[in-house]
């Protein structure tokens, strides 16, 4: 059974977006990793569906550059409404 993480991944390969999974085939499945700068975790299902690691770590430290919202990037962070 395909997960919507899996469909969006496929999609997103086939019209060649993003271009970052590129640099993961080196990496071997099922390994323990981090992503470092997970934002809102946009990347992040592509690096559960390519790699399948055993453990995935999300570290962002907007928090400690911030506080608890994130500065207006217009719709990228909500116009400052997203909360960190």
């Amino acid at each position: 059974m395909r997960t919507l993480a899996w469909w969006k991944y496929r999609a997103r390969r086939l019209l060649g977006r993003p271009q970052r999974v590129d640099f993961l085939r080196p990496a071997s499945p099922g390994g323990v990793g981090a992503e470092v700068g997970a934002f809102r975790g946009e990347f992040s299902p592509y690096l559960l569906v390519a790699l399948k690691p055993s453990e995935l770590h999300l570290v962002d430290a907007w928090w400690t550059l911030y506080g608890s919202h994130y500065p207006d990037w217009g719709a990228y962070s909500d116009f400052g409404r997203l909360e960190t």
